[in-house]
């Protein structure tokens, strides 16, 4: 049997191979419940009510995010990359308003909250 050839002094290793479609499936709810655990109830809320809403066990989301920082950052990565993206774009336009109002990205879409700022706004009567 053949040895493995091993990279050269000072050479990168090849890159792991890809996860597991199902390993890849469980790191994907794990972000998407996150990210909605996170708008519903703040940072704070419990990492067991995160994997519970995945579907996953508690030590499925420590495997893949080993510390509650590990798992913020995978739920906001997507997000933060867009932002970078844009802001790189930005610059690149010679005209800083027209560079930051052609990028998508600054535009977060609907806000769940009101024009007063808070969930749910007082009615206020309009004079007509």
């Amino acid at each position: 049997m053949p040895a493995r050839a091993r990279p050269a002094a000072g050479q990168p290793r090849p890159a792991r191979p890809g996860l597991r479609a199902d390993v890849q499936r469980n790191r994907q709810r794990i972000i998407a419940a996150a990210q909605h655990e996170f708008a519903q109830r703040g940072l704070d809320v419990p990492v067991e009510d995160i994997a519970r809403h995945a579907g996953v066990g508690v030590a499925t989301l420590y495997r893949r995010f080993p510390s509650r920082a590990d798992l913020i950052a995978g739920a906001f990565e997507a997000k933060m990359t867009a932002y970078a993206d844009a802001v790189t774009q930005a610059l690149a336009d010679p005209d800083p308003w027209a560079g930051s109002a052609a990028s998508p990205s600054w535009r977060a879409g609907p806000s769940p909250r009101g024009s007063c700022g808070r969930t749910s706004c007082p009615k206020t009567s309009s004079s007509s």
